[in-house]
């Protein structure tokens, strides 16, 4: 199911792309520092939802977003709560 997400790493103003996604619905996080594959365990990304950012992607569509980081503390908080 890796096939179902992208990442995407910042430049120095913030900013990214993700090209060549298929139109759909998706939901977008952004996390300051989170381990490869992470992303893809629902339990991991249940106490984050609302900091996600839900998107409709259209074919040839071009968005905008503002992102809202999630703190590396808040995924060494969620680590020692397991």
């Amino acid at each position: 199911m890796a096939w179902l997400y992208e990442t995407a790493s910042t430049d120095q103003n913030g900013h990214f792309a993700i090209k060549g996604v298929r139109p759909g619905e998706y939901k977008i996080y952004a996390w300051e520092e989170v381990e490869y594959g992470a992303y893809q365990d629902p339990d991991f990304v249940k106490p984050h939802e609302s900091a996600g950012v839900d998107i409709s992607a259209k074919a040839g569509g071009h968005d905008t977003i503002q992102l809202a980081v999630i703190p590396a503390e808040d995924i060494a908080s969620q680590k020692t709560q397991q």
